[in-house]
């Protein structure tokens, strides 16, 4: 009983935004769940891994926030002088919230099916709630990938990956949205490099990983950042992701091989979609020894799944589908048991969710 509690208002949520999505016309809609989505994600209250990591950092203003890059550094010392650590949660949800759904407005063929899918599959919304600024980074770059696929305009996506690489460096990650966007790439070639991730995955481990770390001290701008990932690398073992991948290779698997039974028509942004959604796949196994790594350099990409579920048209129920499988994945990642120091007791960082003025 107590579960079901304190999953009510992520259910509740998810009940709301569907509906609004569902009932209104999408430039209204996507303004309400701006809005709404925004205020779920900053004025939420002891949620999310890193949510009293960040409020300490932001109370002391110490070495750590002294860590975070250019932006996200100056809202924390913001946030400081003014005595109100929410702040930074509040801004950076907003514009988290405000970039990921203009993005899926700009380009979904299907707004509500799409939202639904950004709200409930894996690595999506729910990350907002746990990795504030690489998620603000990430929602940045895939608005930004939408110039170049709607517009062909190179111009606002290195805007746009400016400011993403001054609030996370892994943003720069995004650069492999402009092979698909100005390059054809055929299913045959899609199947190739799935296939290939695999072969390479171990070449990593064994040559890339143990020569990065002659970078550490090379440069002051890259050796923090290189040493970190050396570390995860090193106790990657014990974070592999065994569950969150099968969903998303599964899918493209079936995109892949199953490309003419599913699809009614050979379309240029639905190829491109496909291939943007299979480097994220590739990525993803390319950086299975690390979950951190495997599932942040591969999620501005795995994201545009969003987009290519409208197009299962030759699928009977396909709506239906989606909608069962987004809600079991949805309650699954709110349910599962997972320890940190800073939550004891508790089954993981999204339950129990509370708002910070109650508090």
């Amino acid at each position: 009983m107590m579960i079901l509690l304190q999953l009510f208002p992520y259910l509740l949520l998810l009940l709301i935004v569907w509906v609004i999505s569902i009932s209104t016309n999408i430039r209204k809609a996507s303004f309400i769940l701006i809005s709404l989505l925004a205020f779920f994600v900053g004025c939420r209250y002891s949620v999310g891994w890193d949510y009293w990591n960040y409020t300490s950092l932001i109370q002391n203003a110490d070495y750590g926030l002294e860590r975070f890059e250019w932006i996200p550094r100056q809202l924390g010392f913001f946030a400081h002088e003014i005595k109100f650590p929410q702040l930074y949660f509040l801004v950076v949800g907003f514009f988290s919230m405000f970039f990921s759904i203009k993005a899926l407005k700009r380009l979904s063929d299907d707004f509500p099916i799409s939202i639904y899918i950004f709200l409930t599959f894996p690595l999506f919304f729910l990350t907002s709630l746990v990795i504030d600024r690489f998620f603000l980074a990430l929602s940045i770059m895939v608005y930004c990938s939408t110039f170049l696929i709607k517009e062909k305009k190179i111009v606002p996506f290195f805007i746009g990956l400016f400011i993403a690489f001054n609030i996370h460096v892994a943003s720069l990650f995004a650069i492999l949205f402009i092979i698909p966007c100005f390059v054809h790439v055929s299913n045959k070639v899609n199947i190739v490099f799935f296939a290939f991730s695999f072969v390479l995955n171990s070449i990593v481990i064994d040559l890339f990983i143990p020569n990065l770390s002659l970078l550490i001290g090379a440069s002051d701008v890259f050796s923090s950042n290189a040493e970190s990932f050396v570390k995860y690398a090193e106790t990657g073992s014990s974070s592999g992701m065994n569950k969150i991948p099968i969903v998303f290779y599964t899918i493209n698997v079936i995109n892949l091989l199953c490309y003419k039974q599913l699809f009614p028509t050979n379309d240029e942004r639905l190829n491109i979609y496909l291939s943007i959604f299979n480097i994220g796949c590739c990525l993803m196994q390319l950086f299975s020894f690390e979950q951190n790594m495997a599932s942040r350099f591969s999620v501005f990409f795995l994201l545009y799944i969003c987009l290519i579920v409208p197009y299962y048209k030759r699928v009977k129920n396909y709506r239906c589908i989606f909608y069962l499988l987004g809600l079991a994945l949805y309650i699954y990642a709110l349910t599962v048991n997972a320890s940190h120091p800073d939550f004891v007791g508790r089954r993981n960082c999204y339950l129990p969710y509370n708002f910070f003025f109650f508090n």
